[in-house]
């Protein structure tokens, strides 16, 4: 059944239903930020770790997991996922703290997260984890070792 409406009803509708789809913002996602993208690598397979997550509820836990095994069978690669928070400050604090040159930097939380990330990605080459004996071992970059003495 239809109604018809007097023209100008009809265009105090419009002007309402244009106004209120100005409020309605789109639901934005943000992708979590991976610090050690391209420079961990998983030590028993010699494949790149990448950054997943997972969420419960409202919160969302993001952990790295070794691409081979992810793209395959978990069970084909020894090692298995690290929570991302843990390693990425492991990580921060040993490449600040090389040399004694914490003192010369704020704390690593105070950079943002491309700050973080490009940090990082100037002074690391490579950060291999073994899962399998929970050993982590950073290489820096030649140039960044020179620099810092």
């Amino acid at each position: 059944m239809w109604i018809e409406l007097p023209k100008d009803t009809f265009m105090r509708v419009q002007v309402l239903l244009e106004r209120n789809r100005g409020r309605r913002r789109p639901r934005q996602t943000v992708a979590p930020p991976a610090l050690l993208e391209s420079l961990l690598w998983c030590s028993a397979c010699n494949s790149p770790m990448v950054l997943t997550y997972t969420s419960r509820g409202p919160c969302r836990y993001r952990y790295y997991v070794c691409s081979h095994a992810q793209q395959r069978d978990r069970n084909d690669c020894p090692t298995k996922s690290i929570p991302a928070t843990e390693i990425e400050e492991f990580v921060m604090h040993q490449v600040l703290n090389q040399n004694g040159s914490a003192t010369t930097h704020p704390p690593w939380q105070s950079f943002n997260s491309s700050e973080q990330a490009g940090l990082l990605s100037q002074r690391i080459q490579r950060v291999n984890y073994d899962g399998r004996q929970g050993d982590l071992t950073i290489e820096l970059l030649p140039d960044h070792q020179e620099n810092e003495s």
